[in-house]
């Protein structure tokens, strides 16, 4: 934590507009990873323009990508206290609607086809997977859910071929 406060502090410092930004972003990904939400939200709130205004199409998708986590995580804190019989926690949290998760991805999905970053495009084709799976009453959701894991596994067996043609390569001595 204390690292990123710096990079804050000298970010402000300098008015290094989009490295503040990005320092923001990987503060509310450490907010997340604690389990403060609220804190991590408001973080993502702070610096979400200006990453999309000034930050590499990689950033702008970790933002998409964090997002849609945030608002998984959110979901699922928000059903646990429920389950618990404690509803005044996220009492105005919607835990069936995907949405907001779904449009999330699919804009990380689209920032990271722009780069070919392959395992942040697997992870977001596998997350679309599962939260089109979580809703299983609608035909079409079925037929998403099947493509964005078909893509998926396609993303993984290309990065799997990729290490076997890599560690097959005999190695190669260069003396100057």
């Amino acid at each position: 934590m204390n690292p990123a406060l710096r990079a804050l502090a000298l970010c402000e410092q300098w008015a290094l507009d989009a490295l503040h930004a990005e320092a923001t972003l990987r503060l509310a990904l450490v907010q997340l990873g604690l389990g403060n939400i609220p804190k991590a939200r408001d973080a993502f709130q702070q610096c979400q323009l200006k990453i999309l205004e000034q930050s590499h199409v990689d950033v702008q998708g970790d933002l998409w990508y964090a997002l849609a986590q945030c608002e998984l995580e959110e979901k699922a804190y928000a059903l646990r206290h429920r389950q618990e019989g404690r509803n005044d926690v996220f009492e105005n949290v919607d835990v069936k609607d995907f949405r907001k998760v779904i449009f999330f991805y699919k804009r990380a999905l689209e920032c990271y086809s722009y780069v070919q970053h392959r395992k942040r495009m697997q992870d977001c084709h596998y997350f679309l997977a599962r939260t089109y799976h979580q809703l299983e009453e609608d035909p079409a959701m079925m037929r998403l859910r099947d493509h964005h894991a078909k893509r998926a596994l396609e993303l993984q067996a290309d990065m799997n071929r990729a290490v076997a043609d890599f560690e097959d390569l005999p190695c190669m001595w260069i003396i100057d």
